[in-house]
């Protein structure tokens, strides 16, 4: 019996560890010619992969710092990067935003993205999140931002969680 018990706690914490694939993804496609920053996303579980001419590609748990146990975060990373429209060049910074801080949590297993861009050094894009943080109440994510060359206002493209494809 004690055996038994210990088969199924340990089943039990298997299938509750934070599967990879529920991080979510962005790609940023930095179109010089069309003079438009887009940046594509996609949440943890989507079964669209990136694409393989992505510029620039993050999976976000990749920048999660987790302990020796490879359950608590004990940082974040950004990933930075420049895109040159023309005479425009947009800093462009892709962060994680953990569910929670303990992976076996709730919404542990989740791990969305904020992006910030900014244009000699004044922010365009502040701190915008993909999808809301708390995974109970989700309603819909964002799926695409674009920003064209020189523009302050950028376009936003949703879809809703109960929505196929």
């Amino acid at each position: 019996m004690t055996r038994l018990a210990v088969a199924l706690l340990l089943v039990a914490a298997a299938s509750a560890l934070p599967a990879h694939a529920q991080s979510s993804t962005a790609w940023v496609d930095c179109d010089a010619a069309a003079g438009e920053l887009v940046v594509h996303y996609r949440p943890g579980g989507d079964d669209e992969v990136v694409p393989a001419g992505a510029e620039h590609a993050v999976d976000f748990h990749d920048l999660l710092d987790l302990d020796e146990r490879q359950v608590n975060i004990v940082g974040t990373r950004e990933d930075a990067f420049d895109c040159v429209l023309g005479d425009d060049t947009l800093h462009v910074v892709l962060s994680p935003m953990p569910g929670n801080a303990n992976l076996l949590g709730s919404c542990g297993g989740e791990t969305g993205g904020m992006l910030d861009v900014s244009r000699d050094g004044v922010a365009v894009v502040r701190e915008f999140v993909f999808e809301p943080g708390e995974c109970h109440e989700r309603e819909a994510y964002v799926t695409t931002l674009a920003l064209r060359a020189h523009a302050k206002d950028y376009r936003v493209e949703r879809r809703r969680y109960d929505d196929g494809d």
